[in-house]
């Protein structure tokens, strides 16, 4: 193993959330939304004692749900008018479809921007020296990778989708930048700027060109498997591990689902009094499997 995947949840979190690296996050940040940001803080640190309480624990069904996610806080410069002073980012990596995917791609950084209401030490006074609790609420930036084509080419090709709120009657944004919520889709490479196109090369690949930036070099770097301590790959492992057996576990269900469904059809035709050749045919059961269907069905 050269690299381990730059979607392995360690890699997810070792690049973007160690506190040593914390450039490497500002620059995810500023490629994708175009901002300067200063005095940038990591929420949840990447730390490889997390995961090594979970397998320490054996609490394996754990590991295979654990959240690749990202939380920090930072500063625009220069504030944009009648904005907090702080802003809050997130980003979540989600490698295959989910259901209510779109439901959760809302959910957090909206709790995420009510999760700051009444927090006395962001709220303003008033002129009188009041505390506005809704003062203490501030913009959240989310960035959702996606492993998957989440929008289908009759909504749009680009890899890049930023919605925030908007006046869809008179086609003009909401007065303040509260609420942006992206998705980078890496199935896609239409739309992108230069940078963003390097971070959809290290996401997909793991590779850093000779014209990537040096903190998407440095994320590359760290990904290389000699580079990575002991329990990191005995982590690695056990969280490629965990990923193989749910995928399993899916494709049986799929396999029993589908087999149900042509057990049902075979049944249904044969009580109809059809050939078994023709049953043969629209279930594509063997000879053998459609001989007992009807062997059971006339001594019930």
């Amino acid at each position: 193993m050269d690299r381990i995947s730059p979607t392995n949840d360690l890699a997810f979190k070792k690049v973007l959330a160690s506190v040593e690296n914390i450039d490497i996050l500002q620059g995810f940040i500023t490629d994708f939304y175009e901002i300067k940001i200063t005095d940038l803080a990591i929420n949840n640190p990447y730390s490889i004692a997390d995961y090594k309480e979970i397998l320490d624990d054996a609490e394996f069904v754990q590991l295979r749900h654990t959240i690749k996610d990202i939380s920090a806080t930072f500063k625009i410069s220069p504030v944009p008018a009648n904005l907090a002073e702080k802003s809050d980012f997130i980003s979540e990596l989600q490698v295959r479809k989910s259901r209510f995917f779109d439901e959760r791609a809302l959910y957090y950084p909206f709790n995420r921007f009510c999760q700051n209401y009444n927090l006395a030490g962001n709220m303003e006074k008033d002129s009188q020296g009041r505390l506005n609790k809704y003062s203490s609420l501030r913009p959240v930036y989310a960035l959702n990778v996606l492993g998957y084509t989440h929008f289908d080419d009759s909504y749009n090709d680009n890899a890049l989708h930023i919605f925030e709120l908007y006046d869809i009657k008179r086609q003009r944004p909401y007065g303040k930048d509260l609420i942006k919520i992206a998705f980078f889709e890496l199935t896609k490479n239409a739309g992108l700027t230069e940078n963003q196109r390097h971070w959809l090369d290290y996401f997909n690949r793991g590779a850093a060109g000779d014209t990537a930036p040096d903190y998407i070099k440095r994320a590359s770097h760290l990904i290389e498997f000699v580079n990575l301590a002991e329990e990191e790959k005995m982590v690695v492992e056990a969280l490629e591990k965990a990923d193989a057996i749910r995928i399993a576990e899916i494709d049986q269900g799929r396999f029993e689902g589908d087999l149900s469904r042509k057990v049902k059809i075979a049944v249904s035709l044969l009580e109809d009094g059809f050939p078994l050749e023709m049953v043969k045919k629209h279930t594509e059961l063997s000879e053998s499997e459609i001989l007992a269907l009807r062997a059971n069905l006339t001594t019930t």
